[in-house]
C-alpha cells in the first residue's frame, strides 16, 4: 500500500545504520533506575561531569527508568534551554549552601520534574487525561509522563486525541539518509531531534514474553535513536509464548501491527496507529509505577504500556501481536548490560539506589548491604538484607535471577563490597570504587565474553564527610529529610525542591571531591 512504511532490519550482531561507531576505550555511563530519586541523583552527576570538563567525552549513556527520564531529557533538551539552567549551578563548597537556596528551583531546572510527581497529582492527572482524551488505559502512563515531565521542555507534543505527533531520531541528516529514501512520506519535520551534540543514548526496558500474561518472564527491550527491539532471540518456552527478538528495527516503525513482506534487510510494514515517541520509550522504561497504580486503583487496570511487536528473527506473523511492556529495572536495573553488549570497556556506573550501604552503625550490628541489582550482575542470589530493602517490582520479576543476568565472575563482588565500605564507612567519603572485571558471555543481553572492563562504581548512600561540611542550619534541614539520600522509589515519587536540591548537591560533590578518580575514566 502507498502509505506503508519500510524499515531496515538489524539482526543480532549488526549495528543499526547511522549509529556512531564507538571509539576504542570509549567511556560510557550507566544511570540506574530509581524513579525521582535516580532522576535527582542524575542532576548532580551530569552537573559534576560537566563541571569537571568530561561530560562531552562521554560516548554513550545507558539508562533505566528514572535514569531514562533524566537522560532522555538531557539528550533531547531543545537548544533554547541552557544546560547550566537545566542542570543547576555548581556548588563545589558544601559550606556555601543555604536553606533558602535549597528550597528553590529555576523554572527550567530538571529538578522540577519530581516536584510534579506526587501520588495525588499522578492520580489526578490520570483521571484528567482519561476524561479529556478518552485514552485507552494502555496509553495513560505515556500521557502522564509526557505531561508531568517531558512537557516541561516542549518534548511532548500531541494532537487533538492526546497522542504524540512525532517520532524520534538523532538528527535531520539521519532521517534524510536512512528513513526518507524508503519512506518519502516521512521527513525530519515529523521527528523529535537532538539539537546539540550529545552521547549515544540507550534506553532500557522489558517486554513480557507472553502477549496475554503480564506476569510472564521478562526479556530485555531497548531503544537508541537508531534501533529498537530485543537484541537476542528467545524461542517460546511456555504456553502462549512465541519467538521474540532477533535484532532491532528503526524506531519510527515500532508499533507496526503487521509485516507485509521482507526483501533483503528491508521490511514493508503496516504503519503504526500513531508515532512511537521519545516519551513512549521513556514511559516503558519506567513502567514499574504504572504497575503500582493498576494494583492500587482497579479503574486503571491495564495501565502498563502495550504495543504491537513482531520479532526480527521471524517478522512475517499471521496476526497482529500485542505485548505488555515492563520497567527496565524489573530485569536489569543498572543499565550496565547494554554497555557491555556494545563492547564499552570503561564504565561509570551510577547505582542510584534506595538501599543504603549501611543501615545502622557497625557497632550496633550493622553490616554492608549492596543493592540486589549489583549482586545479580555477579551471579549472586540477593541476600536477605538486600532483598528486604529492594523494590517490590524488582523482587517479583520471574527471571531477574543470577542465571539470566550474570555478567561478572562472583569473587570480585567481595572486593567491591570491601572497597565501598572502606571509602564510605571507614573513611567517611563517597561510596566509590574502581575495579577491572572480566566480562562473561551472556546471550540474553547479547554480550560476548572474554573482554575486560574498567568500572567506576558510584553508589548512592549517606556521606559523612559531606554532611560535616554543611552549615548547622543546612545540616539540620538535610538530616530532617525522610530517607535521605535513599528516597524510596515508589513511596517518594514526588519530592520537594529541598529534597531534590539536597540529593543533587550530594551527588555532585561525590564526583567533584573524587575528581581525579572520575577523570581517570577518560584516559
Amino acid at each position: 500500500m502507498a502509505n506503508d512504511f519500510v524499515t531496515a532490519l538489524y539482526p543480532t550482531g549488526t549495528t543499526p545504520t547511522g549509529e556512531p561507531d564507538l571509539p576504542k576505550n570509549a567511556t560510557g555511563i550507566a544511570v540506574s533506575g530509581g524513579g525521582s530519586r535516580s532522576l535527582t541523583c542524575a542532576i548532580g552527576q551530569y552537573r559534576a561531569l560537566k563541571y569537571l570538563g568530561v561530560l562531552d567525552n562521554v560516548a554513550v549513556i545507558s539508562s533505566v527508568s528514572g535514569g531514562t527520564w533524566a537522560s532522555a531529557s538531557f539528550v533531547y533538551l531543545p537548544s533554547n534551554f541552557d544546560d547550566d539552567d537545566f542542570l543547576g549551578t555548581p556548588t563545589p563548597d558544601p559550606a556555601s549552601l543555604t536553606v533558602s537556596g535549597l528550597s528553590q528551583l529555576s523554572p527550567n531546572n530538571l529538578g522540577n520534574a519530581p516536584t510534579r510527581m506526587s501520588w495525588p497529582s499522578v492520580i489526578e492527572v490520570l483521571h484528567h487525561l482519561k476524561s479529556k482524551y478518552n485514552y485507552s488505559n494502555d496509553n495513560l502512563w505515556q500521557g502522564l509522563i509526557g505531561e508531568r515531565i517531558f512537557q516541561l521542555w516542549n518534548l511532548w507534543k500531541v494532537g487533538s486525541d492526546g497522542l504524540p505527533l512525532y517520532y524520534f531520531s538523532d538528527s535531520a541528516e539521519t532521517v534524510a539518509s536512512t528513513i526518507t529514501p524508503n519512506n518519502p512520506q516521512l521527513g525530519a519535520a515529523q521527528f523529535t531531534l537532538q539539537q546539540r551534540k550529545r552521547p549515544l543514548l540507550v534506553m532500557n526496558s522489558s517486554i513480557f514474553s507472553d502477549q496475554d500474561i503480564r506476569g510472564a518472564r521478562l526479556l530485555p527491550f531497548e531503544s537508541t535513536p537508531f534501533g529498537t527491539g530485543v537484541r537476542a532471540t528467545f524461542p517460546g518456552i511456555g504456553p502462549g509464548e512465541r519467538e521474540i527478538g532477533g535484532g532491532l528495527i528503526q524506531p519510527f516503525a515500532m508499533g507496526s501491527p503487521t509485516v507485509d513482506s521482507v526483501t533483503g534487510n528491508l521490511a514493508t510494514v503496516a504503519p503504526p496507529a500513531r508515532p512511537f515517541s521519545i516519551v513512549d520509550m521513556a514511559s516503558i522504561s519506567s513502567a514499574a509505577f504504572a504497575q503500582t497504580v493498576q494494583e492500587k486503583f482497579p479503574e486503571f487496570d491495564g495501565l502498563l504500556p502495550r504495543y504491537p511487536y513482531w520479532p526480527v528473527a521471524n517478522p512475517t506473523q499471521p496476526e497482529e501481536l500485542l505485548y505488555w511492556f515492563a520497567d527496565g529495572g524489573s530485569l536489569e536495573n543498572t543499565g550496565i548490560c547494554a554497555l557491555l553488549a556494545r563492547g564499552v570497556t570503561r564504565i561509570i556506573s551510577f547505582i542510584n539506589t534506595q538501599t543504603p550501604l549501611l543501615t545502622k552503625p557497625l557497632d550496633q550490628g550493622g553490616s554492608v548491604t549492596i543493592d540486589t541489582s549489583v549482586q545479580l550482575l555477579f551471579g549472586l542470589d540477593p541476600d536477605a538484607k538486600s532483598a528486604a530493602l529492594t523494590e517490590s517490582y524488582v523482587a517479583s520479576a520471574p527471571n531477574a535471577t543470577p542465571d539470566f543476568v550474570q555478567v561478572f565472575e562472583t569473587a570480585p563482588y567481595y572486593d567491591l563490597m570491601k572497597g565501598l565500605a572502606i571509602a564510605n564507612v571507614q573513611d567517611g567519603g563517597p561510596a566509590m570504587f574502581k575495579q577491572m572485571l572480566k566480562v562473561l558471555n551472556n546471550p540474553n543481553f547479547d554480550i560476548p565474553g572474554g573482554t575486560e572492563v574498567e568500572i567506576l562504581w558510584v553508589y548512592n548512600t549517606a556521606v559523612r564527610n559531606w554532611n560535616t561540611l554543611l552549615s548547622p542550619s543546612v545540616q539540620s534541614t538535610v538530616n530532617s529529610l525522610s530517607h535521605f539520600p535513599n528516597y524510596l522509589t515508589i513511596e517518594q515519587l514526588g519530592l520537594s525542591a529541598t529534597e531534590v536540591n539536597a540529593l543533587a548537591e550530594l551527588s555532585f560533590w561525590n564526583l567533584v571531591s573524587n575528581a581525579e578518580m572520575v577523570k581517570s575514566m577518560f584516559g
